[in-house]
């Protein structure tokens, strides 16, 4: 009777021990572990956490992943190769080094343990004046996709999960949020639509990400015609869609528009929205399944349940890289004119050269937002210049124009734009601030200014 008793404790402590074991998700299905999970945990896994990460499930083995931006290099943590835009990529009209660009980036993102790559960015250039066209492939939708595949090929073999961005029709920065991008079914089909279909049935791509704008009145993000019935069922895609940060605005209707993934967290997407949605009839759980589903495989087919520490023997800085990053700044060069063969300068008959602009000095190394890049070393124009010419050429810089934060020192001088201070004038403007977007109510507050800089600290 002890003897059985004996038996009966061990096999209990042994099963308590196992249930507390995450379940082996690698002999385990996709179908099996959807069936496991719990209704909150499959709401809470389909909206991001902590910035750029997908929610990991301990108690059945499912790895946390990491998503870093962007197209241009990886972003975040900590420095990497800046690569050259992604229009100067275009402008090389060479595929392969498209998927060597691809393949270095996302051989720096393993080395940072990075899983999701926010990039290859190929939206149409329409508007001249939108702010990230320089993130972008050109204006050929040909081009666009054959560039966009072959990046999204060199990145995957690398085992890292490209992301074509931005779904779609994202072609101005201007009250990106409300402002419909609206187009007949042809223009949409032939202009705005090519590059994502090849990222998807050449490239293989693992993700999408949908753009901030509506599309013809209808969201990116809760795009049912162009994220279900276009990208899903008519291309076949079967990897997972997922928000731009904040660019979602019913959790509804996101979850019945083919939304898959909400970033960077389940602001709308979540079990307090979907759950009575759920209980209600509102919305069927194999929608939601679907969405695992989705997430999951990729998982399957990158090895993440296998090995989602990465990052072992990949290097942020190597020859190679740095290398493939020349490459595509000479390609990408496109030289319109060479008057009277000005180029390329003889340094035995030139005394001085003057280095004129903006972005001579210091090293401009991307158009900003969340493609920048914090670069290993960067070296500007006019350094470079000086370097190339020696001691024996004077060479010099000027800024020649003024952007961005301010105006110089004695701009004013030229305008007839004073203030008293201490019952003198002097140079500089008075400010009034209401409440509201109408100049109109009470003050709520006054200040003078004697450089214009429209940034919040000076506002404050």
């Amino acid at each position: 009777m002890k003897r059985n008793f004996t038996l009966i404790a061990l096999f209990a402590t042994l099963f308590l021990i196992s249930s507390c074991r995450p379940l082996s998700t690698k002999k385990m299905s996709v179908e099996r572990l959807i069936d496991e999970m719990t209704l909150r945990e499959k709401l809470e896994f389909i909206g991001g956490y902590n910035g750029f990460y997908i929610r990991g499930i301990k108690r059945l083995g499912i790895p946390e992943i990491r998503m870093a931006d962007g197209p241009l290099g990886v972003r975040n943590p900590g420095p990497s190769t800046a690569f050259p835009a992604g229009i100067a990529l275009a402008a090389s009209f060479n595929k392969n080094l498209a998927s060597e660009v691809g393949a270095a980036i996302g051989r720096e993102a393993r080395s940072k343990n990075v899983h999701v790559m926010l990039g290859p960015a190929m939206n149409i250039h329409r508007a001249p004046f939108c702010g990230r066209n320089f993130e972008y492939l050109g204006e050929d939708p040909c081009l666009a996709g054959k560039i966009a595949a072959s990046f999204t090929i060199g990145m995957q073999n690398e085992g890292i999960m490209a992301t074509a961005k931005h779904y779609d029709a994202n072609y101005q920065d201007f009250s990106r949020h409300k402002v419909s991008s609206d187009m007949d079914e042809r223009t949409l089909h032939e202009i705005y639509l090519p590059a994502f279909k090849a990222a998807v049935q050449e490239g293989n791509v693992a993700a999408i990400m949908t753009a901030y704008n509506p599309i013809n009145g209808v969201h990116a993000s809760q795009n049912d015609y162009l994220i279900n019935q276009v990208l899903k069922q008519k291309w076949g895609f079967k990897g997972f869609v997922m928000s731009d940060w904040g660019s979602t605005y019913d959790g509804i209707a996101c979850a019945k528009g083919g939304l898959d993934i909400e970033m960077p967290s389940g602001k709308f997407m979540n079990p307090d929205t979907l759950i009575p949605a759920i209980e209600d009839g509102m919305l069927d759980i194999k929608i939601i399944n679907d969405k695992i589903r989705r997430i999951l495989n990729m998982y399957k087919r990158f090895g993440l349940f296998e090995n989602p520490d990465i990052a072992k023997g990949f290097k942020i800085d190597t020859l190679k890289n740095r290398s493939i990053a020349l490459r595509e700044a000479r390609e990408g060069m496109v030289l319109l004119k060479n008057e009277n063969n000005f180029l390329p300068l003889d340094k035995e008959t030139i005394k001085s050269i003057a280095v004129i602009g903006p972005n001579g000095d210091p090293a401009v190394t991307g158009g900003g937002g969340s493609s920048s890049v914090k670069p290993i070393k960067s070296v500007s124009v006019f350094e470079a210049v000086k370097t190339i010419a020696g001691d024996s050429i004077n060479v010099t810089f000027a800024q020649g124009v003024y952007t961005g934060e301010r105006l110089p020192e004695g701009f004013f001088d030229h305008f007839n734009f004073y203030i008293k201070e201490n019952g003198q004038k002097v140079n500089g403007v008075h400010a009034d601030f209401y409440k509201g977007i109408k100049l109109k109510g009470n003050v709520v507050g006054s200040k003078n200014f004697k450089q214009l800089n429209l940034e919040k600290d000076q506002m404050k």
